[in-house]
């Protein structure tokens, strides 16, 4: 029999540039001390502006299920608008086993205080639930372009290229790509706000995959290849071990009548079959 769970770190805060690894087993592991499926990882922030500041990466047991922190923004597509609550609805349950839990560890890249609650929402299984013979485990890996200035009328022109280590598989399985997910972040005093839609109209991109296949031929502005709503790009494409995608992102400010600092981040969010027996 499954019975619905819901655990939660409690709300946590971070100084700037603070980082932490939430262990507290009686908030997240099933109290029932029986195996799990987890279904969604919540994020709630106490501004929605956080959510680009506000990073997260999460392992399970010796398995991880990001390439490094990511900001939270980019595991979640937008269902509510600005909402201060994000929700990151796994590809495929999550098969955790008994006694043990999925360690987040966040980190606050702000310049001053922010806080954040992780929420796990599932299902509880019985003592006696057959283990499975496969498990499908997450995988998030991202890119965050170098901030640019726009001053004003001088303008910026800038193009950079993401790694061959950023958006990447290193794992020995193949992953199964959900979508693609682009967000913007702007620096203001306060941290909180997204860039004006003229910075997604002048920021051009173009990509490709480790073999070279083009994925995006022509020079896209961002806001039409990421939905500007959702902020995804669907992918519905595999990737296999050590296979990676190139980003190229070209930013052109020249004339930018406003001064602010920007940076595009670009993570895929997708899940691997790793078997158990």
């Amino acid at each position: 029999m499954e019975s619905p769970i819901l655990m939660s770190t409690g709300v946590i805060s971070l100084a700037a540039n603070q980082q932490q690894e939430i262990t507290d087993v009686t908030r997240l592991q099933n109290p029932f001390r029986t195996p799990m499926l987890l279904d969604e990882v919540r994020f709630i922030m106490a501004d929605f502006g956080q959510k680009n500041f506000l990073q997260a990466k999460f392992r399970l047991g010796r398995t991880s299920l990001t390439r490094d922190y990511t900001p939270i923004g980019n595991f979640c597509k937008n269902m509510r608008g600005n909402c201060s609550v994000l929700t990151w609805r796994l590809p495929k349950p999550l098969y955790i086993p008994a006694n043990e839990y999925l360690v987040p560890h966040i980190r606050n890249t702000f310049t001053s205080t922010r806080s954040l609650e992780v929420i796990y929402a599932g299902r509880s299984l019985a003592a006696d639930a057959p283990v499975p013979k496969s498990m499908f485990v997450p995988w998030v890996a991202a890119y965050q372009a170098p901030s640019v200035a726009s001053t004003g009328a001088t303008g910026t022109d800038t193009t950079v290229v993401s790694s061959e280590a950023d958006i990447v598989n290193p794992l020995d399985e193949t992953v199964y790509v959900q979508r693609f997910i682009g967000r913007y972040q702007s620096v203001d005093a306060l941290g909180n706000s997204e860039p004006p839609a003229q910075y997604l109209d002048n920021t051009l991109i173009r990509a490709v995959n480790h073999e070279g296949t083009i994925m995006v031929k022509d020079s896209t502005p961002f806001g039409n290849l990421f939905d500007y709503t959702t902020k995804v790009w669907p992918a519905g494409t595999v990737l296999p071990p050590k296979g990676f995608f190139l980003f190229e992102i070209q930013r052109d400010f020249t004339g930018f009548t406003v001064s602010e600092t920007t940076a595009p981040i670009i993570s895929m969010v997708g899940y691997r079959e790793v078997q158990l027996r």
